[in-house]
């Protein structure tokens, strides 16, 4: 493209509301933070006159059309959510975690019937998205490899624009995609349909160097690196902004956030940690993801663990710089790059994670990766809440700044753009 016009983007993250409105009240992950810090760092790059807009799904109709120039396009069905809250409530009672919601399944179970023939069609594979028909972009930007982003990525064929597709996670290049494409990952994503949006891209953009490498052993295809960004300032003025009042008779807290799984971010792993540092508290920030595993946290909860279900993104700065450590469980072959670690190496928090992620620690200082060690991180822990050991702040935050600034990467991202050649949808 030529880099001296304007471009035109738009960013398709179908659960990024509650990033854009925090106040929705509804858990947000690392996948819709990045998506919708990405959008709005774009979007107001100097010097630059880009039309940026966010596909995002809605559960409610959206009068507000732009924010931080962002052009906000919220796809609203009514239906749809009530569909997703059905498909949830199922899933509860087949795990027998009964709850006021099943009620609601009386009236939703005969609406969803008699609305059948309004509703919008389920994606099918090998077919482009007609939700996003309407638009025209120069570039369509998705996220992981999904049936959706597959979706995405032929609509953009289909329009003869750009399909650029971000890998979020490790899990986006298994191998097995390619040995037995019907059979469904951890996420109960088809492994032909995430082939599907491997190969329909224009470019694929990978957050660490283990992926660039994976896609080009396994799939044969090109990756570019574009770390993972973040905006620092918000960050930073919450840790400056709060005063932590130590009493010798409160314990030192360690956060960790992420949700019911066994097998990417693995909260029994941090409950096993909490038993061996009783000194400690462990506050745990956990979205409900497998209702099984779910009942064991709970039913297995330590006295020094308390459990919140959910924290608007607009107050995670605080929750951060109120704890005195991070601890991430997440399991490298699941993960890519998480963005909780720039947020609270941000935060001025030292870091304990059973893995290394894109060498992170090795770099930037921020912590210590226990190779999977569980009796490794909590002595890790003690050492640093005990000031055995210690983080150089100051060196960490130069590292942050020079690799992970939201400035700097919306610039590496938009001379990306530029390079690729002009789309017909000028």
């Amino acid at each position: 493209m030529n880099g001296r016009r304007p471009i035109s983007v738009t960013f398709v993250c179908w659960q990024a509301m509650p990033a854009i409105f925090p106040a929705s009240g509804t858990f947000v992950g690392g996948l819709e933070t990045a998506a919708w810090l990405l959008a709005r760092s774009l979007a107001n790059l100097d010097g630059q006159a880009d039309r940026v807009q966010i596909v995002f799904r809605s559960n409610k109709r959206n009068n507000v059309p732009v924010s931080q120039n962002v052009i906000l396009a919220a796809n609203y069905d009514s239906r749809e959510w009530v569909r997703r809250d059905v498909s949830s409530t199922i899933s509860k009672i087949r795990t027998n975690l009964i709850s006021r919601s099943c009620f609601r399944l009386l009236w939703q179970m005969p609406y969803l019937a008699a609305t059948w023939p309004f509703r919008n069609r389920d994606l099918i594979s090998g077919e482009s998205d007609n939700r996003l028909k309407q638009w025209t972009p120069d570039v369509w930007v998705a996220f992981g490899t999904s049936l959706e982003s597959s979706a995405v990525m032929l609509t953009a064929r289909n329009q003869k624009a750009h399909g650029v597709l971000m890998i979020q996670s490790n899990i986006d290049l298994d191998e097995q995609y390619l040995s037995n494409p019907d059979d469904r990952n951890a996420y109960g994503e088809l492994g032909k349909n995430c082939i599907l949006a491997l190969r329909n891209a224009s470019l694929i953009l990978c957050q660490t160097e283990i992926q660039v490498q994976l896609l080009r052993e396994r799939f044969h295809l090109t990756g570019v690196r574009l770390p993972n960004a973040i905006d620092l300032q918000p960050w930073i003025d919450a840790r400056q902004s709060t005063t932590k009042k130590r009493n010798s008779s409160v314990p030192k807290q360690v956060l960790w956030i992420g949700r019911y799984d066994r097998f990417h971010k693995r909260p029994l792993l941090c409950l096993e940690i909490a038993r061996r540092c009783p000194e400690f508290h462990f506050r745990m920030v956990i979205n409900t993801m497998d209702p099984k595993v779910q009942e064991e946290v709970l039913c297995n909860q330590p006295s020094n663990v308390s459990i919140v279900d959910y924290v608007p993104f607009d107050r995670m700065m605080r929750t951060m710089s109120e704890s005195d450590l991070f601890l991430s469980t997440g399991d490298k072959r699941y993960e890519g790059f998480p963005n909780v670690l720039l947020q609270a190496a941000a935060t001025g928090l030292p870091i304990v994670s059973l893995e290394e992620f894109d060498r992170f620690f090795l770099r930037s200082e921020a912590g210590i990766a226990c190779d999977g060690n569980i009796d490794l991180a909590s002595s890790s822990i003690r050492d640093l809440l005990n000031g055995k050991r210690s983080i150089d702040s100051t060196r960490v935050m130069d590292y942050l700044v020079t690799h992970h600034t939201h400035v700097a990467i919306a610039q590496s991202l938009r001379k990306l753009f530029e390079n690729l050649p002009i789309s017909q949808n000028i």
